[in-house]
């Protein structure tokens, strides 16, 4: 074993990816992972990871195609706000 046994590394922004949501209009961060696999019914946004009882979004309300790199979508607020701390570090 490596002796690192039980830690967690903390998602980054290349665990996930931007899609729009029909039902809000929003663009919101989900995980890859989750986007690849037809067996995850539902998928939680950035802004609700980690959380008791998260917001879950079904597979029907999320564009499964990528953002076109000049789309004029508004971005979910948490999203963004995990986005911008994971690219300068959380504060301790």
């Amino acid at each position: 074993m490596d002796g690192v046994r039980g830690l967690v590394r903390a998602d980054t922004e290349a665990d996930y990816a931007q899609r729009h949501r029909s039902v809000d209009g929003l663009v919101r961060d989900y995980r890859k992972r989750e986007l690849a696999d037809p067996s995850f019914a539902r998928l939680t946004p950035w802004c609700e990871a980690g959380k008791l009882l998260p917001e879950q979004h079904t597979r029907q309300e999320i564009d499964l195609v990528a953002l076109q790199r000049h789309a004029k979508f508004d971005v979910c607020p948490g999203c963004a706000e995990e986005r911008r701390m994971a690219r300068e570090g959380r504060p301790s």
